[in-house]
Parts: structure tokens; C-alpha cells; sequence
């Protein structure tokens, strides 16, 4: 079973200059709407300029709601997602060919899930369960800020099973007094991981005695305690006939940083992300089971990505919100990332892009990382 393995250096520092933008809710289109589209002029200013790339970065942190020229002008490689190696390709434009970028006609993406929504804030130390808090919409880029991008390595395997993965170190594994489930490391104090991992709905209760252990390459095990919990409150009390699995992600924060082990890349796969054609792959890292392995080393697979509008009995899961993958998933992998190698002409990154909910031995399914998950995530004030 051949394995490579290719290691890409990124910026490491880029610091993000305040701009304006305006409010764009989810949109879904009727019919495809064919455009000419100006790759890399995301403001349609007819040049691409440094502020073009920035906004990219805005983007996928949570900060910015562009149109659907926008989103559709941010995806340079025009691979469904938006993440650094949009920004690092544009950035390039705008240093070495500014106007030199024709228009090519096609159809406008989807814009991704952009909404309010309530959470839940369970205080570890206390025990206590406070009330909601409403995170609105992000209708403008916010204040200055800076971004630390990180190395990336790139795992690739040929087959959809279980592999034994030493390089993903920023995937944690969540301990339980009944057993194990996993997170990753999204912000220096904020690991992503599914909601399920954090509360039980048949007890209505969070989950107690929870422990981050951050396993190295050598399988060294730093281990933390949450500082807090927190959950949607759709997730908790879903709306009447909407299933609870689309809101089937979670946050767990630490007080300590965690930017030593490694912070997650991010992207944003667009819905036509999910529909080309041949299918595109992402991966899944995760941590399993003692009785479906007899280790508690990370795992991984990797699956092309699957069309929800033709699996049966799945009806459920709404697009907007899910996606899914024909790679393998056992117990333990919950709230493990889902991630896509983005492969750029200048750099490559392995791009966070869901969150694994749960699966089978043919089947991976996750929340996506939406401009929604993004601000709660990166830009929550009611974390510490």
C-alpha cells in the first residue's frame, strides 16, 4: 500500500488591513446563473490588488460576507474551495500580473450558510449551564487582526480504509469515562469537534469528566482540561422537522494556547463543491475505539465526496449544512476533521473543511465549515 508524503511551507505571518463589506444571508439558486467572472477580482474593481487576497483570508476566518461574484472571484484554482492557496495565488496576481486576468463565463457558486444562531455555554469548572447567547451574521470584516499560517503536510493513501496517521498531531482525542471521541485544533484556544461528543441528548446533560489528550508523532501525550463547553441550541432542541444532525457540531475551550501543536488550516467548500464531476476526495483524521483497534493512535481515510441529493433515505441531511464521503469511519473518529489537499501552484495546504459526525465502513459523514461555524470558532466573545 504506497504512501506519500510531501511537506509545503506556507507564509507564516500576513497582517490583515480593515475593510468594508455588507450583509449576503444563504442563498440557494433556482438554476445556475452563468457570469463572466474575473478570477482573483473579488470587489470588481478591475484589478487584482493585495486587498483582493486579503478579503480571501477574511473569508475563511469568519470575518467577511462577500457576493456570489465574490466568493465565485475568490476561488483562483477553481477546485469548490476557498482557502489559502486562493489567497497565496492572488496575492501572486497582484504582485506580478495585476490586469493580466481575462474573464472567463460560468456559473455563479452557491453562497455558503451565513446566519444567526443561538449556543449553549457549559462552564466545566462549575458544573453551571448558562443561558443561550446569539452569534448574528457576519455582515462586516471587523477589526485588524492577524493570521498565523501554518505548515502543512499532505498524507495521501489509495484506498478509503483506515490508516494509521503519525503526521495530524493537531487532531486531539477526547477521554471519557465511557470511552473515546476526537477534536481538532482550530484556534489557539479553541478545539472544533461534534456536538455529540460534548452533550448527551438521552441524559439531556453535557458530558462529564471530558480530557484533551494531544498525542505527538511518537505518540507522547500532553494532556488538557476545558475550561467550557459549547453546543448549538439546534442541536440540543432541533426545530420540528429539521434533524439535529445538521447541527451536530461543538467547541471546546482551553485556557492554556495551543498554538505549539499546531492550528488547522481552514477552508470553505462551496455546495458545488460536492457536485462535480468525477468526485472529488477529502480525508478524514480521527482518533478510534479500544475495541475496534488496540491502540489509541489517529486514523485516517480518505473518500470521494458523495451527492446527497441521490443517497437514499438521507433526505435529512441538508447540503448546506452536511457532506459525506465513501471513506471508512469507526467509533472514536466523531468530531475528527475532514480535510481536502489543496494543491496551489506556489503552495499547497491541507484545508480543514468539516467536522466528522459519524459514519460506517463505507461511509463518512460531517458538518461543514460554513461562514456560520467560521465566526463561532474563530470570532466568539463568549469563549473565556
Amino acid at each position: 500500500m504506497k504512501k506519500t508524503l510531501k511537506r509545503f511551507s506556507s507564509m507564516s505571518l500576513i497582517t490583515l488591513m480593515t475593510f468594508s463589506t455588507f450583509f449576503v444571508s444563504e442563498t440557494y439558486k433556482a438554476e445556475a446563473i452563468s457570469t463572466a467572472v474575473t478570477l482573483g477580482d473579488i470587489n470588481q474593481d478591475g484589478q487584482i490588488t493585495i486587498s483582493d487576497s486579503l478579503q480571501v483570508l477574511y473569508y475563511i476566518t469568519g470575518q467577511y460576507a462577500p457576493t456570489e461574484y465574490g466568493v465565485t472571484a475568490m476561488d483562483a484554482n477553481e477546485d469548490g474551495i476557498i482557502d489559502n492557496v486562493d489567497s497565496d495565488l492572488i496575492q501572486y496576481w497582484a504582485l506580478y500580473s495585476p490586469t493580466n486576468n481575462q474573464p472567463v463565463v460560468k456559473d455563479l457558486y452557491t453562497l455558503p450558510n451565513n446566519e444567526p444562531r443561538q449556543y449553549i455555554k457549559y462552564d466545566v469548572a462549575t458544573g453551571v449551564e448558562n443561558d443561550p447567547y446569539t452569534l448574528s451574521a457576519i455582515t462586516n470584516s471587523g477589526t485588524n487582526s492577524n493570521l498565523l499560517l501554518n505548515n502543512s503536510f499532505i498524507l495521501n493513501n489509495s484506498d478509503s480504509g483506515n490508516h494509521p496517521d503519525t503526521q495530524n498531531t493537531n487532531v486531539v482525542q477526547l477521554s471519557f469515562n465511557d470511552g473515546v471521541g476526537s477534536g481538532y485544533i482550530i484556534s489557539d484556544h479553541v478545539i472544533a469537534t461534534a456536538a455529540h461528543c460534548l452533550y448527551n441528548v438521552e441524559d439531556s446533560q453535557f458530558v462529564q469528566n471530558i480530557t484533551v489528550n494531544i498525542y505527538n508523532s511518537n505518540g507522547t501525550i500532553t494532556s488538557k482540561t476545558p475550561s467550557s463547553l459549547h453546543i448549538p441550541v439546534k442541536y440540543k432542541t432541533p426545530d420540528v422537522g429539521v434533524s439535529r444532525d445538521n447541527y451536530d457540531y461543538g467547541l471546546i475551550y482551553i485556557n492554556d494556547s495551543l498554538s505549539q501543536f499546531g492550528v488547522w488550516n481552514v477552508g470553505i467548500a462551496v455546495k458545488e463543491f460536492m457536485y462535480q464531476t468525477p468526485p472529488l476526495s477529502i480525508t478524514s483524521s480521527g482518533f478510534c475505539q479500544p475495541s475496534n483497534y488496540t491502540d489509541y493512535t489517529r486514523y485516517y481515510s480518505t473518500g470521494q465526496v458523495l451527492n446527497l441529493d441521490t443517497l437514499t433515505g438521507e433526505s435529512h441531511n441538508l447540503p448546506a449544512f452536511r457532506i459525506a464521503t465513501d471513506g471508512e469511519s469507526v467509533g472514536g473518529k466523531s468530531g475528527g476533521v475532514m480535510y481536502y489537499d489543496s494543491i496551489g501552484s506556489y503552495n499547497s495546504y491541507k484545508s480543514a473543511i468539516a467536522i466528522t459526525t459519524g459514519g460506517t465502513s463505507y461511509r463518512t459523514w460531517g458538518c461543514k465549515l460554513t461562514p456560520t461555524l467560521l465566526k463561532f470558532y474563530k470570532h466568539n466573545t463568549y469563549l473565556s
